[in-house]
């Protein structure tokens, strides 16, 4: 996971609030899946975002 981290923190290096963007955007993209990939990306994602500090607060993460 670290690889995507540092990918992730140099990419929006400049916009860190786009980071946060995205992620909330894969997290709305995550709810038109079956329910074992939602399942398994969400538990990433969430471990993704905890590693990166983003603020999580408005994600639909059910």
């Amino acid at each position: 996971m670290y690889p995507l981290i540092e990918h992730l923190l140099t990419y929006f290096e400049t916009a860190p609030a786009q980071l946060n963007q995205h992620l909330g955007n894969i997290s709305a993209w995550l709810r038109d899946r079956t329910a074992s990939e939602r399942d398994y990306a969400a538990v990433n994602l969430l471990n993704l975002s905890s590693h990166l500090k983003t603020d999580i607060r408005g994600f639909d993460c059910s």
